[in-house]
């Protein structure tokens, strides 16, 4: 979370589209404090002495004087013991918006792009989410 922009207006979830037309009442209004919604129920869910990863893959970085673009390829594996509908593993590609305010820099936008054979990482936070 502290990696995200602290302006609750500032903070943009783009989910993977296929995900978000079929949660659009989870999606709507998805905004820095869903996100944080979202992390609370993960550390609810999984156990402090279970394994879960996240790997990320470079595909491309931009650096601008006040910005970057980041695109990463990822795998998110949670080993959670929610019943719901939510994936264990996720994979797929991401794209950070990270903006420079006050020294620090901040993810603005987060861009999920989903892979049709494997769940995204929109796959987890619809579930938890619902």
């Amino acid at each position: 979370m502290y990696c995200l922009t602290p302006k609750e207006n500032s903070f943009q979830f783009v989910p993977d589209p296929s995900i978000s037309e079929q949660n659009p009442e989870v999606f709507r209004e998805w905004n820095l404090t869903a996100e944080q919604n979202y992390m609370n129920q993960v550390r609810n869910y999984v156990p402090t002495d279970s394994i879960s990863r996240l790997f990320f893959d470079v595909v491309s970085t931009e650096v601008f004087a006040d910005s970057a673009l980041l695109r990463r390829k990822y795998t998110l594996i949670l080993h959670h013991t929610y019943q719901g509908n939510v994936p264990r593993i996720a994979q797929g590609e991401a794209e950070f918006w990270i903006f420079r305010n006050e020294g620090h820099w901040y993810i603005r936008k987060w861009v999920d792009i989903g892979n049709s054979s494997i769940p995204s990482w929109s796959s987890s936070k619809a579930g938890f989410g619902q």
